[in-house]
């Protein structure tokens, strides 16, 4: 009996000493625990806010939230939608003092990663659904539903990466095409280089992310081929890559590589067939086929036939 009754208080004492551990991991997370296969659940805005700045690796939303302000992302996470709703319903948008125009802002060191197939929904006549502020922050969009006002992205400083997902805007711009700021940069950042968009995929609604007229001349925020379907423009899986930009064809990656001599590798991504390729005085090309196919069908180098 005194064996059984030890056994009974070194378990009560050992369950006590978890549930310290976890109110401690928890602290300032609105008793949410981090799960024990890594994933931080979060169920309402003030564990989002918390994780998005404190916590590394995936966050995951287990129902639909609302913010009221700006969603701050300093840290490294993978955002799990897990099919829920991001979305206001009262104003956040403040432009005078603390840059809060969005329902989610990449910021300082953060790197951002969304996935899960959920949607930005930012209430009509405010916020962007996303924005990167400082140079050198990143975030990659592999799906879901992205809904802003002017725009649905807008990258300050820092490198978007569109992967996939729907693009729209509920409130359009002033004057001429409404709908050209779906992707935008900041003038001054695009043109030095601190504000990058590359579009992989996805599907824009009114917007050609392969000629976007938000930028002076037009950019091409995609060199994949883009294909119009009623209202959608829609971005083709890219048949190429150099790093994280793909491309429509074989040659146009090729087109695209430095001539100063830097090693870039292009990566074939499925069997293609084109024209032969020309790499030029000062390419240094390094070509990945990863186990594809590219098959000769057009003109060979050199070649008029």
């Amino acid at each position: 009996m005194k064996k059984l009754l030890s056994t009974i208080m070194a378990l009560v004492m050992l369950l006590s000493l978890v549930s310290m551990a976890v109110a401690t991991e928890g602290e300032g997370t609105e008793n949410v625990a981090v799960q024990s296969n890594g994933v931080y659940e979060v169920t309402e805005a003030a564990q989002l806010v918390w994780a998005a700045e404190n916590y590394t690796g995936v966050v995951k939303l287990m129902k639909d939230v609302e913010v009221e302000d700006t969603v701050i992302v300093t840290a490294t996470i993978t955002l799990d939608m897990n099919g829920k709703k991001l979305f206001n319903t009262t104003e956040i948008w403040n432009d005078s003092t603390d840059n809060k125009w969005s329902l989610v802002s990449v910021r300082e060191n953060g790197d951002l990663t969304i996935t899960g197939n959920g949607t930005f929904d930012a209430m009509a006549n405010d916020v962007y659904a996303i924005d990167l502020f400082d140079d050198g922050v990143r975030c990659t969009i592999e799906n879901g539903t992205f809904n802003g006002n002017i725009s649905a992205v807008y990258v300050h400083d820092g490198q978007l990466i569109v992967n996939g997902g729907t693009f729209s805007v509920k409130q359009t711009a002033s004057n001429g095409d409404g709908y050209r700021y779906t992707l935008n940069c900041l003038d001054a950042s695009f043109k030095d280089g601190s504000a990058q968009i590359i579009v992989n995929g996805g599907s824009f609604y009114k917007y050609n992310p392969a000629a976007s007229i938000s930028e002076n001349p037009a950019a091409a925020f995609s060199r994949c081929d883009v294909v119009q379907s009623g209202d959608y423009y829609n971005v083709t899986a890219p048949v190429a890559m150099i790093g994280e930009k793909g491309y429509a064809t074989l040659a146009a990656a090729v087109a695209d590589v430095p001539t100063d001599g830097t090693e870039t590798t292009i990566t074939l991504l499925k069997d293609a067939a084109g024209d032969g390729v020309v790499v030029k005085g000062g390419n240094n090309v390094v070509f990945d086929f990863d186990g594809h196919t590219y098959t000769l069908k057009g003109k060979a180098v050199g070649s008029e036939n």
